[in-house]
């Protein structure tokens, strides 16, 4: 499934993201198109009440492919590619939803948000901005159903 976002304003702000749902192990992925960014390595734990995910975890690296993240980082040059994952588990089960909304210099990106919705279990979200103007991001996600509150992870650019 390949959905692309509005592109009005996106110059702007450089943002362009493929973000793809990780399944069965993120061995194989249906893809979707959107407009996001990323930020530092954060991690949230809580019991699960409604089937989700109760561990999830967000980091970047330059490094990494699809659901494995490479060497974390927190400040990328920028044009760098930058690559994100959200890990979840257990996996959010089919019928699941993820979220996303990016900020950039503390201003929510309205053209970036998107919601993925998994055909399949997935243990992750997964994704690379090849190019982003210098500032300091903040990557979002909100994950139904879980009892888990929204998770987030920021990074900077520098120019």
């Amino acid at each position: 499934m390949i959905v692309d976002l509005p592109r009005k304003g996106l110059p702007t702000v450089g943002l362009a993201l493929i973000v793809l749902a990780g399944l069965a192990g993120c061995a194989s992925a249906p893809s979707a198109r959107t407009a996001l960014a990323s930020g530092a390595s954060s991690a949230s734990a809580t019991t699960s009440t409604e089937g989700g995910p109760d561990v999830t975890s967000v980091g970047f690296s330059t490094g990494g492919s699809e659901c494995s993240l490479g060497v974390a980082a927190s400040s990328f040059a920028a044009g760098v590619p930058i690559h994100s994952v959200l890990t979840m588990s257990p996996p959010l089960p089919a019928g699941g939803t993820v979220t996303v909304s990016v900020e950039k210099d503390g201003v929510e990106v309205a053209d970036a948000r998107q919601t993925i919705n998994m055909s399949e279990p997935a243990p992750c979200v997964w994704g690379t901005l090849p190019e982003l103007e210098a500032g300091h991001y903040r990557m979002t996600y909100a994950i139904t159903p879980s009892a888990m509150p929204p998770v987030s992870g920021e990074f900077d650019v520098t120019p």
